[in-house]
């Protein structure tokens, strides 16, 4: 992996030609800076929507989550869709992310974007770590088997083959990953 910085860039469409020793299959892929981190505007021509979960997204063995509607079933327009270049299946899975309500220091507000979906899976994941590890039903409970139960317990849709590059796994359902972790 190469890391190419550009600085006090020229306004206009840029073409960049990759030269090198060892060509392994033709293929490269190329990432802009997350929102506020580019000027405004800045955007490839041809951008493609798959392959764009970026670090820490990409780790292996974490827990990948991308948004959804939960209202409309529909995925939200600032998710990223997989896979990954090793390629793993990205997002494990997805969770509510649009309009989703809570509390901000200055009190109640809406929020929408993975930051939300996150939010609400780690919440999941906190209350499985209770009931695993606290409340002694599964003292040795790992981060591996809480994506397991997480994947196992997701709602998934009729028309989509799983696991999927959009959807993952499918949509948390932690009350059905509650009832697996139990049935052990």
């Amino acid at each position: 992996m190469s890391l190419v910085k550009v600085t006090n860039a020229t306004a206009g469409i840029w073409s960049i030609t990759l030269h090198g020793d060892i060509v392994l299959d033709g293929q490269f892929n190329a990432w802009l800076p997350i929102t506020g981190f580019c000027p405004a505007g800045m955007e490839f021509v041809y951008p493609d929507p798959y392959i764009t979960i970026t670090i820490p997204g990409t780790m292996v063995g974490g827990i990948c989550i991308g948004a959804y509607d939960s209202r409309k079933n529909i995925l939200a327009s600032e998710t990223s869709w997989g896979p990954t270049r090793l390629p793993i299946v990205k997002p494990d899975l997805v969770s509510p992310g649009v309009n989703v309500e809570g509390y901000y220091p200055t009190g109640r507000g809406v929020m929408s974007g993975t930051s939300a979906a996150v939010a609400i899976t780690a919440g999941a994941c906190a209350l499985m770590m209770q009931w695993g590890i606290v409340k002694g039903n599964e003292p040795a409970l790992s981060s591996y088997q809480i994506r397991a139960y997480l994947i196992r317990g997701a709602d998934r849709m009729e028309n989509i083959k799983y696991p999927d590059f959009k959807w993952g796994y499918g949509s948390l359902n932690l009350f059905q990953s509650f009832r697996y972790m139990r049935s052990l």
